[in-house]
């Protein structure tokens, strides 16, 4: 997921806090989440196999992106929140 103002460290290395959930593999600025914690959190799944992004295999447990898809669809509730 593209995460936005990252400073590249790994949060375990970080000595301050940031934006940054440690406990959800995607960032909350993540351009492919979309709605919000009331509303339910939508992740936009066709769009983030597309960038190429691994932790939408690593949500789904798969690396077959058709597999996910169908699965799943192009958008879908995004579980860890």
């Amino acid at each position: 997921m593209s995460i936005k103002k990252s400073c590249s460290k790994k949060c375990c290395d970080c000595s301050t806090s940031c934006r940054l959930d440690e406990e959800i593999p995607c960032s909350p600025d993540c351009e492919n989440l979309t709605g919000s914690v009331s509303t339910g959190v939508k992740i936009r799944v066709k769009k983030c196999l597309e960038e190429r992004c691994e932790e939408v295999k690593h949500i789904f447990g798969t690396n077959e992106t058709e597999k996910i898809i169908e699965k799943y669809g192009e958008i879908t509730e995004y579980p860890y929140l």
